[in-house]
């Protein structure tokens, strides 16, 4: 209630939906990950028995249902921003498991992605839907032709020592090839393959790129909002959180960022230029 009350329209209608599909009883409990699409008109969910599913954004009507037979506890859910294609993946720890391209229409499956890394913890879209970003949590980040289904390029998050990163967040920039991943946090440029380490001494859990100014919000484990450029110089930061922050996105006009944790179990609005 304190956050939908604080909310523009539009998102409070996306948290009412968040309260009344949960308290339907057939999914108390086993919702696992959410997407909403670009246009607003849908919503794909991944539950605890193995199941994806996509609802009407107005009637909450179901309009597919899927068993796709990859595990259980399907996360992460993510539709494209063209709308027309959906991937999906499990947390269950088997690397014959694959990541699946489903056709948005009707759940049908059009590319099995391999998942030779190990889970896979995020997935996001290039903003034109034609690139599929996978990170796992071994520390690798492999990019996938939407179209075909072939590896197109490959990224190793090494710390050294033979280590690897682990549970890198990636986020495409709005209408550029560059991708934002953590840990350590890295911008790469997926068309020239060059790799730009921030050198940051702080862990990240989640990236998100400001929609208009081109820079980047970063949140973790000390529960600090951090806004930094592309150079890694930091712009802005929020502090006052009581736990760790593990998720962040700003609006679409870019004036408000909404961020949560686990343990204290709420999320914060901010505004642009309020701490």
């Amino acid at each position: 209630k304190p956050i939908a009350s604080r909310q523009p329209a539009d998102l409070r209608r996306r948290c009412a939906f968040h309260r009344d599909l949960f308290g339907r009883e057939q999914f108390i409990g086993s919702m696992r990950s959410i997407d909403w699409s670009t246009d607003g008109s849908v919503i794909a969910t991944g539950n605890m028995r193995g199941e994806t599913e996509l609802f009407d954004a107005q009637s909450l009507r179901s309009v597919w249902k899927r068993e796709l037979g990859i595990g259980d506890r399907i996360a992460p859910v993510r539709i494209s921003p063209d709308g027309k294609h959906i991937a999906v993946s499990s947390l269950q720890v088997d690397e014959k498991r694959s990541v699946l391209v489903l056709d948005a229409s009707d759940g049908s499956v059009v590319h099995r992605l391999p998942r030779q890394h190990g889970p896979v913890n995020h997935i996001a879209w290039s903003h034109d839907s034609t690139t599929i970003a996978l990170a796992f949590s071994t520390g690798y980040v492999t990019l996938w032709n939407a179209s075909t289904g072939q590896q197109v390029s490959e990224l190793s998050a090494d710390i050294g020592n033979g280590e690897r990163s682990s549970f890198p967040a990636i986020d495409w920039a709005d209408s550029r090839p560059v991708l934002a991943v953590s840990n350590p946090l890295r911008i790469w440029n997926t068309e020239t393959g060059q790799e730009t380490r921030l050198d940051k001494p702080f862990k990240v859990a989640a990236v998100d790129w400001h929609p208009k100014d081109g820079t980047l919000a970063c949140v973790g484990p000390d529960g600090i909002v951090r806004v930094i450029d592309t150079s890694g110089r930091g712009t802005r930061a929020f502090t006052g959180h009581t736990s760790a922050r593990r998720s962040i996105r700003w609006s679409s006009d870019g004036r408000q960022r909404l961020n949560c944790g686990c343990k204290d179990r709420n999320g914060r609005l901010g505004q642009l230029g309020a701490a």
